[in-house]
């Protein structure tokens, strides 16, 4: 079944699940791609640790590495940090990339 990355949710029942799989990593894919075109303000969490404060800028195709400018901890302001995506529990940007006001992607 041959599915072009613009279906919407409603072919979702016919797709085999390897097309699913790619569709929903397309996705991913784009949203940290329109994320990391403007610097978005966010609350990242951490394990055991109070939420940090900084600006999003940008993540690895894998997810193991966050890019995170101005980043204030309890220690201070880091102005160039690089976060393990495993250190991360979430991400809380300021505002959704403009991708998800269209419903076709």
């Amino acid at each position: 079944m041959n599915h072009s990355p613009t279906s919407t949710s409603a072919n979702a029942i016919d797709m085999e699940p390897g097309d699913m799989a790619m569709q929903l990593r397309q996705r991913s894919l784009l949203f940290w791609l329109h994320a990391s075109t403007r610097a978005c303000p966010a609350k990242i969490l951490i394990p055991d640790s109070r939420p940090v404060l900084g600006t999003f800028i940008a993540t690895d195709a894998q997810e193991h590495r966050v890019r995170i400018d101005t980043l204030q901890t309890p220690l201070g302001t880091y102005e160039h940090v690089v976060l393990r995506g495993s250190d991360i529990d979430a991400i809380e940007l300021s505002h959704v990339p403009t991708i998800w006001n269209d419903r076709s992607v």
